[in-house]
């Protein structure tokens, strides 16, 4: 057995102390820290839900802000779709009369018997460049136009909301 004499023995319970004490110090420190950060953390995560918060409120406007721009564009392109078929009708039925007009015999002038190089009759045949369709094809035609015209109108100014609205996110990135 080890005989440790009364000094050492006074020295021993002295430097075991002063560890303790500083043994205790530094857990101290060392909590009080912890609960810093703690605190830094929840503020911190605070912060990021107040952001998000915020962000996803800008993102909820600007949805709405699009779909009424884009309700207000279709509107738009309906009321482009019924002026173009207006104008389409009219100007198939400007058309059809015109057509109704020239097949009538102008019996002003002298009749004289159509020769072409077949012969007598020869130039009854239309020409290459005319065709004949029946007016309920050309009013399909005309509703299809404007419709088709419209819708194309439409859809390039959303392309041109899409690009301006890329421009801005690039413009608003360098944050």
């Amino acid at each position: 057995m080890l005989v440790i004499n009364e000094k050492v023995k006074d020295w021993l319970l002295i430097i075991c102390g002063v560890l303790l004490i500083v043994g205790g110090i530094d857990l101290s420190l060392t909590h009080s820290a912890l609960d810093k950060e703690k605190a830094l953390r929840k503020a911190d995560s605070e912060s990021y839900k107040k952001a998000q918060a915020e962000y996803t409120a800008k993102a909820i406007a600007e949805k709405a802000r699009v779909e009424k721009e884009n309700e207000e564009k279709s509107k738009q392109a309906d009321a482009n779709y019924a002026d173009l078929r207006s104008k389409y009708d009219a100007a198939l039925l400007r058309y059809a009369a015109s057509q109704r007009q020239s097949s009538k015999p102008n019996l002003s002038v002298s009749a004289s018997p159509s020769e072409g190089s077949n012969g007598p009759g020869a130039g009854t045949e239309l020409s290459s460049e005319l065709i004949t369709i029946p007016f309920s094809d050309a009013q399909i035609c005309a509703v299809n136009t404007a419709r088709l015209k419209a819708v194309h109108d439409w859809a390039s100014s959303l392309q041109e909301n899409k690009n301006a609205s890329e421009e801005g996110v690039v413009e608003g990135d360098d944050q």
